[in-house]
């Protein structure tokens, strides 16, 4: 019933990692997904698709996508357009070589 994980900081805390809120407020019976948890699972569901595309087609070929979109572990696209377009590219090659 109550999203603040750290309660004893203040009654106004943000960000402060919860990936649940109560559902209630937006006629939702039972726990509602926050940002961050979508953001947590992208990642995930992002990590699986490069390493299934690696095991399939290669990790220079992976590569080649993953470097579109990044070039370091802090120099990154924060156009989430692009980050779209890559996944799709990636899906659809993949889905071509296993198609064969």
């Amino acid at each position: 019933t109550n999203i603040a994980t750290v309660p004893w900081l203040t009654d106004d805390v943000y960000g402060d990692g919860s990936l649940l809120y109560p559902g209630e407020k937006y006629g939702i019976n039972g726990p509602c997904g926050s940002i961050r948890l979508e953001a947590c699972r992208d990642g995930v569901e992002d990590f699986e698709l490069i390493t299934m595309f690696a095991n399939t087609l290669g990790k220079d070929k992976a590569m080649e996508f993953v470097n579109k979109v990044t070039t370091s572990g802090t120099e990154y696209s924060r156009d989430s357009e692009n980050f779209n377009s890559v996944r799709i590219e990636m899906g659809n090659a993949l889905e071509a070589a296993l198609d064969k």
